[in-house]
């Protein structure tokens, strides 16, 4: 006994040896969205519960705030003139949607650095930190703070992730088999898929350095005026320490990663908890199981066309299971084995065993929720990541997709009783969750190892790829092939200058042979 107890007193002693000392950070969470802040926060939440110190900029403050956690509002919100009926945009152009994102980057960053707020920080000379971490995704121009505070940044996307969010770290982004997120592709793609992910990379890629760039770096320096030696948006950007993509393999596809981009899928998730009493007698009672049906925290199951949500309810009515509808309004009519509310704790309830199929937009936090749970899905997706969410999880084998404009009574009612009925569906959803949940440390854990590995080696700049200090041309080294070209087309030159050389020599003394003299007979 006493030999196990010195034991685990060494084991304890070893643990605080490798840990890292508390550390003063600086975390950003722009966006109003929950599915951005919910992704953001629990990292942070989780630094500031083992020890660090956090600052955080936030436009979605927490009501529930931990120790050693100091909000600073910015105030953000999205302008009431800007507020649509996402269902409206799920027609939008590929080509029309990054710059459709461009232009909300831009407001969102001029309005969180125009913020009183955020401006009293920039002008701070009092506050000191170690760390910034913030989110990838569109507000390049917050960056000005990495230079401000002459710290390393660490990068959160919140999503797979574009291109130019793999560019931060040097790493590749191959055409042939990464699909642009907004594309409805997997990453086994036809040719003439292949060809169109290359268009919309490639436009997306040149307009973000000719345009989106440019701008959000005119936003910083409007706005970090005051900071001496502020380069340009770009250098600041190619210096990250830290990639930490919210994507895994094991519900995606498999992709290359440098040494300090690191897949951290479904970190936000925890093990379910005890459900309230109302909720738990709901599901205890359903013998037959029950449908989950939520479109997500942005869109709006309210807004949906009144002929869809009445084609919803008559195949609901006609179900044996329950469904448990996530509805913002009030909604008359609803048949007895429909309960509606305007929120459910999501993540607990697809841990409940009478769970039979998660109803959803295909959202990446509840896509990831449902295989942490082993839940199969029937998607609707609308807009943005979610085709290519629900695209890969019908590939895998534990979903079906249903479209926006295919919702009717007949192929609602259809849908949910294959997924439900065909086990299929459900043992493809048993084998990714257990896929995914066979790893060394847990997504959260990898997450915090890797933000204090970045403290522990102030920046850890050994991680860093090459690739960031190559230009474009020599990255995709178009100057090597310029030169072999040069090499190869003088090689024929001179071929063809030595053919046409021995060809004079050997047609010339023929040319220039006298005829022979004719002698007159006398």
């Amino acid at each position: 006994m006493q030999l196990h107890l010195f034991y685990k007193i060494v084991q304890l002693l070893l643990i605080g040896m490798t840990t890292c000392n508390a550390a003063r950070i600086l975390g950003i969470v722009p966006f109003e969205a929950r599915s951005h802040s919910i992704v953001m926060t629990a990292l942070l939440k989780e630094l500031a519960n083992r020890g660090h110190q956090l600052t955080v900029l936030t436009a979605v403050p927490l009501k529930e705030v931990p120790p050693n956690y100091t909000q600073i509002p910015t105030d953000v919100k999205r302008e009431q003139d800007e507020h649509q009926n996402l269902f409206d945009i799920r027609d939008m152009s590929y080509f029309l949607m990054i710059p459709f994102m461009w232009h909300m980057g831009n407001v969102l960053s001029e309005q969180t650095l125009a913020s009183p707020n955020v401006q009293k920080l920039i002008h701070s000379s009092n506050d000191k930190f170690d760390l910034i971490i913030t989110e990838s995704f569109f507000v390049e121009a917050l960056l000005g703070f990495a230079h401000k505070f002459n710290v390393p940044y660490v990068s959160i996307t919140t999503f797979s992730g574009t291109e130019n969010m793999y560019d931060i770290v040097g790493n590749p982004f191959p055409y042939s088999y990464i699909p642009n997120i907004f594309l409805p592709y997997s990453h086994r793609m036809t040719f003439f898929q292949r060809l169109i992910n290359t268009i919309v990379n490639s436009m997306a890629s040149i307009g973000f350095h000719l345009y989106f760039i440019p701008a959000q770096d005119a936003i910083m320096k409007k706005h970090f005026a005051n900071v001496p030696n502020l380069p340009s948006v770009a250098d600041i950007a190619c210096n990250g320490s830290l990639l930490l993509l919210n994507r895994h393999f094991s519900y995606s596809y498999p992709i290359p990663k440098v040494p300090n981009l690191i897949e951290v899928g479904g970190m936000h998730i925890k093990p379910p908890k005890k459900l309230p009493q109302d909720m738990k007698k709901f599901l205890d009672d359903s013998k037959d199981g029950v449908v989950y049906f939520s479109m997500g925290s942005n869109l709006q199951s309210a807004e949906m066309s009144v002929p869809k949500r009445e084609a919803l309810l008559k195949a609901f009515a006609k179900l044996k299971q329950r469904v448990l509808w996530k509805f913002e309004e009030n909604l008359p009519g609803a048949p007895n084995n429909v309960k509606i509310s305007n929120w459910f704790p999501q993540s607990d309830i697809l841990g409940h065993p009478n769970l039979r199929v998660f109803m959803t937009h295909g959202g990446l936090l509840s896509s990831q929720e449902a295989v942490y749970n082993a839940v199969p899905l029937v998607g609707i997706p609308i807009f943005a990541d979610q085709a290519i969410n629900v695209l890969q999880a019908v590939n895998t084998g534990y979903a079906l997709q249903l479209d926006y404009e295919n919702i009717t009574e007949e192929s609602v009612y259809w849908t949910l009783n294959e997924v439900i009925s065909n086990p299929k569906y459900k043992e493809a959803a048993k084998r990714i969750s257990a896929v995914f949940h066979d790893q060394p440390q847990t997504a959260m854990e990898q997450a915090v190892f890797w933000v204090e590995y970045v403290l522990r080696h102030n920046g850890a700049r050994h991680l860093r790829s090459a690739a960031l200090d190559l230009a474009w041309y020599q990255y995709y080294l178009l100057d090597v092939a310029a030169v072999l070209l040069a090499v190869a087309a003088a090689a024929v030159a001179a071929l063809v200058w030595l053919l046409r050389t021995l060809a004079r020599l050997v047609l010339r003394p023929a040319a220039n042979k006298p005829p022979k003299s004719s002698k007159k007979k006398d």
